[in-house]
């Protein structure tokens, strides 16, 4: 069985405000009882945008999304931009 990287969602921090659920690309949260929800975890692209246009913080990502450099033929992921 695959397991999934999700956000996570504080619902002690949530005003029901739906943000993430309208911007969500791949239409993995839903609101369900006034709270959002990852109904479909499988869906979800792990892209940030649900944390970034939340205006309360009620959703963290569990890690940071570091864009790749590439440096002749190799790969450097430690060299981030701010």
């Amino acid at each position: 069985m695959a397991e999934w990287v999700l956000p996570t969602i504080y619902t002690d921090r949530c005003t029901a405000c739906a943000q993430c659920v309208s911007y969500c690309p791949t239409h993995a949260v839903e609101m369900i009882q006034s709270q959002p929800v990852i109904v479909r975890p499988e869906d979800c692209a792990y892209c940030g945008l649900c944390e970034e246009v939340c205006p309360t913080g009620a959703i963290a990502l569990s890690y940071e999304i570091a864009p790749l450099t590439w440096e002749g033929d190799e790969i450097d992921s430690t060299d981030r931009a701010d």
